[in-house]
C-alpha cells in the first residue's frame, strides 16, 4: 500500500555529476538534479531497497501545504 508520513532532509550527500559521470560532493540540490540525501521520517515505513521490490524501495517527497511533488527517489 501507499503511506504519506513527515519528513526532512537530514542531509545532501552527493550530486551525479552529468558531465563526469560521477557523484560530487555537494550540500544541496537544484531542479532536476540526481543526487543522493538522507530523510528523517517521523514514522517508520516498510521499505525495501529499490532493487528488491520497485514499489517499497521508492517514495515520493510533496509539499505539505499543496501537495506539489518535489522529488522523486528510490531507497538504496
Amino acid at each position: 500500500g501507499t503511506a504519506t508520513v513527515q519528513a526532512i532532509v537530514a542531509s545532501i550527500d552527493s550530486r551525479y555529476d552529468l558531465d563526469a559521470l560521477t557523484h560530487v560532493a555537494a550540500d544541496r540540490l537544484d531542479t532536476n538534479d540526481i543526487g543522493r540525501a538522507r530523510l528523517r521520517l517521523a514514522a517508520e515505513l516498510p521499505l525495501e531497497p529499490y532493487r528488491d521490490s520497485r514499489h517499497e524501495g521508492s517514495f515520493l517527497v510533496i509539499h505539505p501545504s499543496d501537495g506539489a511533488t518535489l522529488a522523486a527517489g528510490i531507497v538504496r
